[in-house]
């Protein structure tokens, strides 16, 4: 069991044949991905993983969960806006891509590479998969701006209608 500082760099069919658990932080500003969302420079990431090797299944799992806080911009105010990232993991890991389409819907796939593989890199990926498409304060603290017309900028005419001159022709006779 690991407990405190987390490894940069692991050897996830290792970890998972010794089933083997990782807990501790890591500094935010360490992840370089998520670098756009970082508010706080103390800002931590709280990680609970276990690697197990299921010998049912034959699969190596990966189980556990991630949390910390990001510092979104609101799409409506563009005010800051704290958006707490709470996540479960639960991967499978897969050496091809062949394999990970025979997985459960339960798991998702986890690419193995290389026999090291980046810790880092594996929270990245599953924070941002968390983040919204658009983020937006239920209530925007402060009331959005009223932008007067422009002087000058008149409203759109109707354009006239092509088909008038043939409406006209059809009532003539």
């Amino acid at each position: 069991m690991n407990s405190g500082q987390l490894p940069l760099y692991i050897e996830p069919r290792k970890f998972a044949d010794q089933d083997t658990r990782i807990e501790g932080k890591i500094a935010l500003s360490s992840l370089s991905r998520l670098a756009d969302y970082q508010g706080a420079s103390n800002t931590q990431v709280e990680v609970h993983l276990r690697f197990y090797h299921e010998i049912a299944s034959g699969n190596r799992l990966v189980t556990g969960n991630i949390s910390t806080e990001l510092e979104l911009e609101c799409q409506r105010c563009l005010e800051p806006l704290k958006f707490p990232v709470h996540t479960t993991v639960n991967l499978i890991m897969v050496w091809s891509e062949e394999q990970s389409e025979s997985l459960p819907e339960s798991h998702d796939p986890w690419l193995i590479t290389e026999d090291k593989m980046s810790v880092p890199a594996l929270l990245e990926d599953e924070i941002l998969l968390t983040l919204p498409v658009v983020a937006l304060h239920d209530e925007c603290p402060a009331s959005l701006p009223v932008v007067p017309e422009p002087e000058g900028f008149a409203q759109p005419k109707a354009a006239d209608n092509p088909f008038a001159v043939l409406a006209s022709l059809k009532k003539q006779n």
